[in-house]
């Protein structure tokens, strides 16, 4: 087979597998903030005012006079275009959803060969990443658009950053800043950029000159204006039952539960709600060891770099913005690791192609044993959001305690039709 074949042959793989793993969940009806970000919400059902959703919070379009917390213009603006399309009809958002991530699958497959010059590697990554079940809350809640959203601008911007490193030329280094700023306009962890490009050069380059990351300077200065604007405030302020420390033995446990969804995801659900952890708590004594290997790893790989120590710092630093040391809403969700999760494909697969010079008989059956084995489970999945009240119910089982469920729950009995 050609060269010239074998990249567009990796896409379509990575295309069927995404279409299998999320055709179902193009059935599932509007639940959760969906109702506030999409049914009630009046600024997306007119394009003419779009220029608007870009100085205002998350919720104005519901009324919320009070900032959210939240400033994605971009992932609105995405719903109003929707709404031209599709009016109402959830199928049409879940479908913008589905194509939006298989993108971003894409533009993994597309980075990581540009980082490791490896095709079936980086089909691999990208493959994973595309059928993962734990992806399923970015990918099947049409509310959870900000993530896919956010890091396909995000994969975009470092692949045009490369290609403006290795051409020098003009219009990757437009675009590069463009694609940056696309991504903190559909959800403000796109700045975690400006630790991943630092993070590329000190494992590819090793030398980062003032031109290349001004860009990024400027961008952000740019945005924080236009966030400040909006919102009146730079950041959300939740209330947290947890003190300092307690909250980092929580992002702990956060992190033993994150490495289990991604080597055997099982029980995934919604909802982990605002738990307090202690240091005797047997979860995060795991959770401390498993991220002390972790940091071991990585440590003993800073002299020879390359995509090994890449890849385990990206799972890390990726993380770092949610670890709800800063509150949070929650000490974790599912949808948190959408992003740090390819440093962990890559290093899945690179450790797939190891095996491959040994025995390659048993790495591809291995590949495809994952591969099949979670296309089959996220499918699985997509039936916990496709329909409200089992939904609800379900997370119930998790959180019993949870009074938004249990206010979503009950508005779901008002509002249904045999209940008038």
């Amino acid at each position: 087979m050609s060269r010239d074949k074998k990249p567009l042959l990796y896409a379509a793989g990575i295309v069927l597998l995404g279409v299998l793993a999320y055709r179902s969940s193009l059935f599932g009806k509007f639940l959760l903030d969906d109702l506030t970000l999409v049914v009630l919400n009046f600024h997306i059902r007119d394009l003419s005012g779009a220029a608007q959703l870009f100085t205002e919070n998350i919720g104005a379009g519901i009324g919320q006079e009070v900032s959210s917390g939240f400033y994605r213009p971009l992932q609105i603006l995405s719903y109003a275009v929707d709404f031209r399309l599709w009016n109402l009809s959830y199928t049409g958002y879940h479908l913008t959803n589905l194509a939006l991530h298989i993108l971003t699958a894409l533009s993994v497959y597309w980075f990581v060969k540009l980082i490791s010059k490896n095709g079936p590697l980086s089909f691999l990554a990208g493959a994973l990443f595309a059928v993962h079940p734990v992806n399923t809350e970015a990918v099947s809640y049409i509310s959870g658009r900000a993530d896919p959203l956010c890091a396909l601008f995000v994969f975009l911007c470092l692949i045009c950053y490369i290609k403006y490193l290795d051409r020098s030329d003009i219009k990757y280094y437009l675009l590069f800043p463009l694609c940056y700023l696309c991504a903190l306009l559909s959800r403000e962890g796109g700045m975690i950029l400006l630790a991943f490009i630092p993070l590329y050069h000190y494992s590819f380059r090793r030398r980062l000159r003032l031109a290349d990351i001004a860009p990024f300077v400027i961008v952000t200065a740019v945005y924080i204006l236009m966030r400040s604007f909006a919102l009146k405030s730079m950041l959300p302020h939740y209330h947290s039952p947890a003190s300092a420390l307690q909250r980092v033995a929580g992002s702990f446990a956060a992190f033993s539960d994150y490495i289990r969804m991604l080597f055997l995801p099982y029980n995934l659900h919604m909802e982990y709600g605002r738990k307090v952890f202690n240091f005797n708590d047997p979860q995060v004594i795991t959770g401390l060891l498993l991220f002390g290997l972790c940091a071991y790893f990585i440590f003993s790989r800073r002299n020879s770099r390359g995509l090994t120590f890449f890849s385990a710092a990206w799972f890390i630093i990726g993380l770092i913005p949610v670890s709800n040391i800063f509150p949070l809403g929650a000490y974790m969700a599912e949808h948190w690791l959408y992003l740090p999760s390819v440093g962990f494909f890559i290093l899945l697969s690179s450790a797939v192609a190891c095996l491959y010079r040994i025995k390659r008989n048993a790495a591809i059956a291995l590949a495809a044993v994952a591969l099949l084995g979670c296309t089959a489970a996220t499918a699985k999945q997509n039936r916990y959001w496709s329909d409200p009240e089992a939904f609800y119910k379900r997370t119930l089982e998790y959180s019993p305690d949870s009074a938004r469920m249990h206010t979503y729950l009950d508005l779901y009995y008002r509002m249904r039709p045999d209940s008038r």
